[in-house]
């Protein structure tokens, strides 16, 4: 990832901050951020502004079987002043492009290694010191269980590639140090170019062949990135208490609720409309009847 200025398209550049020890954050709204478990609750910074963790707010994000996601969730002193993000609601599709915000290690020189299983295999050394700046790529494959040390996280990969190849994107990224927490963008609708940008995923991991150097990144290196679509519940039972934030879509169940709510009060409507109609016919008989 090499832009520092946020994309046209922004789907949430000022929401992503930087964890002191420089791993990412992303603000999701309330006063609660959202980080990768194995970063851990620490200062916090947010458009310039720096945010204290608030103490016995750690909040761990858990699978449905009750074992922990390598997620993490903190609420942090103070109001940054930024938008709520919304969450996505299901999966990213495979072959879908995502747009990736982190706070870490930016691209450096190129390097070439020789390895038996693939031959010459070109990258990238990481700079040192970290930057917020984006990148894309697109959805690999079906969400899947990845362990992480003692945790199981569901999610998606991405594949760093050529920009060239059929499966690069224009500003084709891959993880790197640092980026840890950040986030992972997509649109609710990939067919429509106007649909709206959520939420949809958390960095956590990064896969690359053993024999690769330290601190670098190489074509068909993988990103590991949490589906939150299987978390949003949780996530928003801990940053909303008092239930969603105004604008998030409903629940199927309030939708249902509503839609009930909406045909009983459509048929109460005709029944009084029936009633003085009714009323009106009856009104209009006797009329008759007394001029007879």
């Amino acid at each position: 990832m090499g832009n520092t200025s946020p994309p046209e398209n922004d789907p949430g550049w000022r929401n992503v901050g930087q964890h002191l020890g420089s791993p990412s954050v992303v603000y999701l709204g309330n006063g609660w951020v959202l980080t990768a478990a194995h970063v851990g609750p620490s200062i916090v910074k947010l458009e310039g502004q720096s945010f204290d963790p608030i103490a016995g707010s750690p909040t761990r994000v858990m699978n449905p079987d009750g074992s922990p996601a390598d997620l993490l969730l903190y609420k942090i002193d103070g109001d940054p002043q930024i938008p709520a993000l919304r969450i996505a609601t299901s999966s990213p599709q495979v072959g879908q492009e995502v747009i990736l915000i982190a706070a870490g290690s930016s691209r450096s020189e190129r390097i070439t290694v020789f390895t038996e299983d693939r031959g010459i295999v070109d990258g990238f050394r990481w700079k040192s010191g970290q930057t917020k700046r984006w990148g894309t790529n697109i959805i690999e494959g079906e969400p899947r269980s990845v362990q992480v040390d003692e945790t199981v996280t569901t999610a998606v990969p991405i594949v760093f590639d050529r920009i060239e190849s059929a499966s690069g994107t224009r500003h084709e990224a891959s993880a790197a140090k640092g980026d840890s927490g950040g986030a992972v963008f997509a649109q609710v609708d990939p067919l429509d170019p106007e649909s709206p940008w959520v939420l949809s995923g958390l960095i956590f991991s990064v896969a690359s062949a053993p024999e690769h150097p330290k601190e670098s990144s190489f074509y068909g290196d993988a990103t590991w990135v949490a589906d939150l679509s299987q978390y949003r519940q949780g996530i928003l039972e801990s940053v909303y208490p008092d239930g969603n934030p105004a604008g998030s879509s409903p629940t199927k169940s309030s939708a249902s609720q509503n839609e009930g709510a909406s045909t009983l009060q459509t048929i109460v409507t005709l029944c009084l409309w029936s009633l003085v109609a009714f009323s009106a016919w009856k009104v209009f008989l006797s009329t008759r009847q007394s001029d007879r």
